[in-house]
This record gives structure tokens, sequence and C-alpha cells, in this order.
């Protein structure tokens, strides 16, 4: 997958989406691997997901997750080496991982420019046809007439196919048509004497099962109307001389540092030498700008409240890399920007070091928990990456015993992460008070009865009733 900025936007995004229903119509005995290039991402050329069995445990979603991952670059292009790197894990798979027995491909989805491998195109195919591993390539992008020809000569001299796909829907429809042809009991290749780089069919008859039919394009590199002459190493003006003398034209020239090639000189050309082009074709050059200088200390810009992926693009333009990146809620800083840094901004550090990312997820809503039992309330909090403050209590003649009053922040405020929320528990209703107790002292003077005296007026009463009974008598 070409991850240069020739191949970005609608064109990226076409990419992904068909690699992903590309592996997810695989069978679940069918491996595959997902390498990505650019040649200005420190990586240069990797393989983001070693082969995986599309049915093991997990595996489809640790392909289409390494599909989505970014792979930051821009500019240059590395395609060949990226090829050679693919070829290199189909012959050498991870410890552990025997492929299964069937075909075996190299599907290439790019815009076939290539101004920065170390390997040429000959020497990729030459091993991809020693291996029988045929290329299928995918134009996508704005390749060109030069990516256009790269792309189709890839396919044609490995055994594979070529499709141009400018939209998104034809980039899809190009997986289905690789999808189909690898889906073959058998893979068969044949000795062929064309070499005129027409488009002839190949018709294939199986007994019982009728006649297929393919397109194909042959080519002979060392035949044609004009041999590029290979003017690698040349000076920049011994080059223009040769490609002028053989009836071409000098192209697109660009310059790449070379720990190899002296400054001034040509590092890579493209087409490659020994391929056979029209006369009056161009021919781009990478003049190289002598080895890299060991790059001195830097100093760590400010990354504070840039966005994730602007702080990850400065990285990389600034000769550090963003190390661990972990995430942490904030009421000041948007989600997805930056909160902190480590070492801080200024700092002066070796090239190359990592600086250590806290990314915002954003402020924490304080959830409502009035009303809810203490128990309901304190999971709540908790559920909500909070903390339980004080807890106090206060009778409530409304609130039930056990059940919140209030909360501090209330409801919806927006707090950082780790907050403390204080609530209220009420203790129930408060109860009336218990009436006085009688007072100890004599009747009169308007003062309540003692014990001592109602006793003795229930005797004097019970008296003056039998008085009555006896003189009714």
């Amino acid at each position: 997958m070409d991850y240069s900025s020739s191949v970005e936007g609608s064109a990226r995004t076409a990419m992904e989406g068909a690699v992903v229903n590309f592996i997810n119509s695989m069978g679940p005995d069918d491996y595959a691997a997902i390498v990505k290039f650019s040649a200005t991402n420190p990586a240069r050329t990797s393989v983001v997901q070693p082969f995986t069995r599309i049915g093991a445990a997990g595996g489809k979603d640790s392909l289409v997750n390494a599909v989505m991952l970014p792979f930051p670059g821009d500019g240059t292009t590395n395609l060949y080496d990226a090829i050679n790197l693919a070829l290199d894990h189909i012959v050498s798979p991870p410890v552990g991982v025997t492929l299964p027995p069937g075909p075996r491909a190299v599907v290439v989805i790019s815009d076939g420019l290539d101004n920065a491998s170390i390997n040429t195109q000959s020497f990729v195919l030459d091993k991809a046809s020693s291996l029988g591993i045929p290329l299928f390539t995918i134009a996508v992008g704005t390749p060109g007439t030069s990516g256009s020809n790269v792309m189709s000569a890839l396919a044609a001299r490995s055994g594979g196919n070529y499709i141009s796909a400018p939209s998104p829907a034809e980039v899809t429809n190009a997986y289905v048509t690789i999808s189909s042809r690898l889906d073959n009991g058998y893979l068969l290749s044949f000795v062929s004497s064309i070499t005129d780089c027409n488009q002839h069919t190949l018709s294939v008859t199986v007994t019982g099962q009728g006649t297929t039919e393919t397109k194909f394009t042959r080519c002979d590199a060392t035949t044609g109307p004009v041999t590029v002459p290979n003017v690698v190493n040349l000076t920049q003006a011994a080059a223009t001389t040769a490609i002028v003398g053989a009836g071409l034209v000098v192209g697109a020239v660009t310059q790449q540092s070379s720990a190899t090639v002296p400054a001034g000189r040509v590092s890579s050309q493209n087409p490659t030498s020994g391929v056979g082009v029209a006369a009056g074709s161009a021919v781009n050059l990478v003049v190289s700008t002598g080895p890299v200088p060991t790059p001195g200390p830097v100093a760590v810009p400010n990354v504070l409240n840039l966005t994730q992926a602007a702080a990850t693009t400065r990285s990389t333009a600034q000769a550090w890399c963003s190390g661990t990146i972990s995430q942490s809620s904030s009421t000041t800083v948007p989600a997805g920007s930056v909160i902190s840094q480590n070492p801080n901004a200024g700092t002066t550090v070796a090239a190359g070091s990592a600086v250590a990312l806290i990314v915002s997820t954003g402020p924490v809503a304080v959830p409502n928990v009035v009303n809810m039992t203490q128990a309901a309330a304190t999971t709540a909090i908790s559920f909500a990456g909070l903390a339980i403050g004080t807890v106090s209590t206060e009778s409530n003649a409304t609130v039930p015993s056990g059940s919140v009053i209030s909360q501090n922040p209330t409801a919806g405020t927006n707090v950082a992460a780790g907050s403390a929320v204080a609530i209220v528990v009420s203790t129930g209703a408060v109860a009336p008070p218990p009436p006085p107790p009688p007072s100890n002292n004599g009747g009169g003077g308007g003062g309540s009865l003692g014990l001592g005296s109602v006793a003795l007026g229930l005797a004097a009463l019970a008296a003056r009733r039998r008085r009555r009974r006896n003189s009714v008598g």
C-alpha cells in the first residue's frame, strides 16, 4: 500500500476500503500480510501486519486494523523496495507460520512512481519471476504515463494483471478481479515468445468446465524502439548527454541524499536501464546530494494544544518522534489535542528522540445521583471516572433515609477525570420531640399534681362514694 503524498485524499480512502473488502472476502484458511511504504516515513517500508490466518481468533480484525493504521509520508516513493520486502516475507514468513499450498501473489496498489528505491525494477521482476509469484498492480492517484508504464510492466513481466483504477469504485472492482484470479485450484505458467508489448488474449479450456479467457501483455525489456541507457553513477551533465544521445529526453530531476553515490551524480533513474521505450520518452533522474549529515541536537517544539495528528506530523518534520501516547480528560483542552509533553518544549535532545504525549479526551460530565441510594451513587460516580468526596448526612422529610439529598458539583458540570463529588445523604424525616416529664411538686398554686397527691385524691373520692351508697341504703 502506497502512502506517498501522490496517493492521498479520496484515492487513499478508496485504497484502504478496497483492501478491507478484499480481506473480508477471503476464506478462513487464507493468509494475508500488509506492507506499507513511503520513503519519507521513518520505517520507509514496513510489514505492518505479518502473515495472519483469516480464520484465526482476531485474525481478520488484526489485518483490518493494520490496513487503517496511519503511515505518514509524503513526496518520494520507494515502490521497488516495498515489492522486494513483500517477496521476502512470502519466502520467509514469521516463525510458527506455515503458508498453505496454493497460489501466492503480491498485490501492489500505488501510482507506480519510484524515485527513492535501493532496489531496481529489473531486480524485483527477476526475483518475482524466479519465485513464480505474480505481481498484480492497481494504479491509483495520479500515475501519469510513466507510473502507468511501470505498473503495466511489473504485471506483464511477472504473470499478474495491471488494472488502472482512477475512481474508488474501480479500485474495489480491481480487487474483485484479482480475488477471482487467485481463487483457483491451479496457477498456470507458460513460456511465450511474444515481446511486442501489445495486448493478447489467452484462452484456457478445462474439460467439463468450459473455457475462460484472460488478457495479457508481455514486453521484452531488452528490445524496443529505444533502449534506455544506464546513467546511474554518472554526473548529471554526463547522464543528460547519454539520454539525449539515445534519442530520449531528460524528465524530472530531483535530489536525494545517498550514503554510496557521490554528490552531483545520478543515484537512480526511471525507467531503469535496458527497458525499451518509444523515442522521445522522458527519463527521470534522482541526483545525489551526498551522505546525510549527522544530525545534531534539536530543540523539542511546543505541541501543546495541537491535535495528535498535527503533533505527530511536526515530530517527523523536526527530527524527533512521538513516543508513548496516553490519554487524560481535561476541562480546558479539546478532545484529541495535546495536554502535556515530556520533555517540555525548548528542551534540547538528540535527533530522533521520543517525546511522550498526553492527549485530551475532553471533560467528564458529573452524573446526576440525587435520590439514588448512597451505594448506587457511589457506583455511578466511580463509573464516570470520578471520585467520591465528602459524605455527610442530613435529615429530610421528602428523601428516604440512605438516599442522596444533594451533590457538589451539580449534575452536568464538566470536570477533570478523578475529581471528587461530595454528597449529602438523608437520615429520613425529623422525629417529633417527646412530651416533657411530669413535675414532682404537689398541687396548689396552679402547679402540677405530684404522684402522692394523685393517690390521696383517688382515695378520698372512693370514700365519698361509699358514704353516698350507705346513706341511700
